[in-house]
């Protein structure tokens, strides 16, 4: 699993990083649990650690874990609809293409 990546504010204060947005801007979740824009400059320093030390040591509250996995979950939607629409587009015989090459890889799988 991917490592939470946390910013650390002036008033000891961690953020959950989600994206980089501009030239100085991050999207965080803050520790109210809200998904704000904020300057990069504010923070005085950068973490990175797995999401269940950053719970068990108390870097990040509840309503940021909270909102971090129902971040994460939508943005598993939004990646599945993607490749819907990418195989739906596509013209017939590629799609029969890639499904007979998933079949094969999915018996492959199950010997």
């Amino acid at each position: 699993m991917k490592p939470l990546v946390l910013y650390k504010n002036k008033t000891e204060k961690y953020f959950i990083f989600i994206d980089k947005i501009g030239n100085n801007e991050i999207l965080v979740i803050i520790p109210t649990g809200r998904l704000i824009l904020i300057e990069i400059e504010r923070f005085i320093e950068r973490i990175e650690m797995p999401i269940n030390e950053a719970i068990e040591n108390a870097y990040i509250t509840e309503a940021q874990r909270a909102k971090y996995s129902q971040y994460k979950v939508n943005r598993s939607e939004e990646e599945k609809e993607k490749r819907i629409c990418f195989f739906i587009e596509m013209p017939s015989l590629e799609q029969k293409k890639l499904l007979d090459e998933l079949l094969e890889i999915y018996r492959k799988g199950k010997n």
